[in-house]
């Protein structure tokens, strides 16, 4: 049933309602998405239709990870939901897990628009928006409203502005954390030290750096599993340097990655790259080889110590299925889901079943790493 019903809806995704979409400029389709999913996750029949038409559930996808029930791989990555306002229409849509954020100390409005850009043959968009956020103490107000039925995790940031000095900005995190460090909501955390278009010029990609922001969050003691959000514009020697800081604290694991501020990427059409300025990141297919060769160093070198999360250029069943054999035991992706509708997150975990059960496992846990 699920075959047909996803079959026609994604026709009907890709011939009327995508062109009318792309026909608006993504800084207005972000945010009227988000109060469009707010309201429609209130309405019974609306969830209960997307479940039956789209939302695929089968045993052998679920998982436990750091003591998270997670009934699907794929999740919602940071960024999508700022607001918090979606992860009631996500889960029934057929996600695993849901990051809310980033989430910033103080409040920021978001850089100069526009925020968002489309790079249609590149399948990517140009990403600007720069941690805008309500703060996080608006934000603990929306996380302890919800009653999610799947994982749904905080993404911190440093709020954005410009930092003096290295204690100014670590400050800022462990404020964002402090103020929500309660929701019980909240399942899990991220660290996201890899945004592209912040005005700091402190870059935590130094592993000192890092280290020095690790010990801070340290000292909270904090008993939920925490993620780092990591680039994916490092060599695979700086990759081994900063998770060998990683795990030197209670770091549960990494999320593979961030947005790339390259250009001379080959997935890129340089004609659609040229109509945006060089401040920013591009998500989708430009980063999918960048985050399947650095899950692959991470999972070789910290495998056994941090659960590893696909992130970037997930469009297909067969892109998730290969970052889980290159070291991902979960997957986040964004891009996807606005290119291919919100039909494909059903059809990318039956398909992920179909190649289970093709290469003869029974599980998806059998498949991590084994092209590692």
């Amino acid at each position: 049933m699920i075959r047909v019903v996803s079959d026609v809806s994604d026709w009907g995704y890709h011939a009327v309602i995508k062109p009318l979409l792309f026909s608006i400029h993504p800084d207005h389709i972000h945010e009227n998405f988000l109060n469009a999913g707010e309201v429609l996750g209130r309405v019974p029949l609306i969830t209960g239709f997307f479940r039956a038409a789209w939302n695929y559930q089968d045993p052998r996808l679920e998982q436990t990870v750091a003591g998270m029930t997670v009934p699907v791989p794929l999740g919602i990555a940071a960024g999508y939901d700022y607001l918090g306002k979606t992860s009631t229409i996500t889960d029934a849509l057929g996600i695993g897990w849901h990051t809310v954020g980033t989430i910033t100390a103080g409040a920021y409005g978001g850089n100069k628009p526009p925020l968002y850009g489309r790079l249609k043959k590149s399948k990517s968009l140009w990403v600007n928006k720069g941690f805008k956020s309500p703060g996080a103490q608006a934000l603990k107000e929306v996380l302890d409203s919800l009653a999610p039925q799947i994982p749904v995790g905080a993404s911190i940031g440093a709020t954005n502005k410009h930092y003096d000095t290295l204690e100014e900005l670590v400050a800022e995190y462990v404020t964002a954390f402090e103020i929500l460090k309660d929701p019980a909501s909240v399942s899990y955390y991220e660290v996201n030290i890899s945004c592209p278009n912040l005005h700091t010029k402190i870059s935590l990609y130094d592993p000192a750096v890092l280290r020095q922001l690790l010990a801070a969050i340290e000292s909270l003691k904090i008993k939920k599993p925490i993620f780092i959000k990591m680039p994916v514009d490092i060599t695979d020697d700086h990759c081994r340097e900063l998770l060998d800081v990683i795990r030197d604290f209670s770091i549960t694991g990494i999320i593979i990655g961030n947005l790339t501020k390259k250009r001379d990427n080959p997935r890129i059409w340089r004609t659609e790259a040229q109509q945006f300025p060089s401040h920013g990141g591009l998500s989708g297919k430009p980063t999918q080889a960048l985050s399947d060769r650095l899950i692959r160093v991470a999972y070789r070198h910290a495998g056994k110590d941090l659960v590893i999360v696909g992130c970037g250029g997930i469009f297909t069943a067969e892109d998730a299925y290969r970052k889980m054999r290159l070291g991902a035991t979960l997957l986040q992706f964004v891009t996807g889901m606005i290119y291919g509708g919100p039909q494909v997150i059903g059809r990318i975990h039956l398909g992920m079943a179909e190649l289970l059960e093709r290469d003869g496992f029974g599980h998806i846990s059998e498949v991590i790493g084994i092209d590692a």
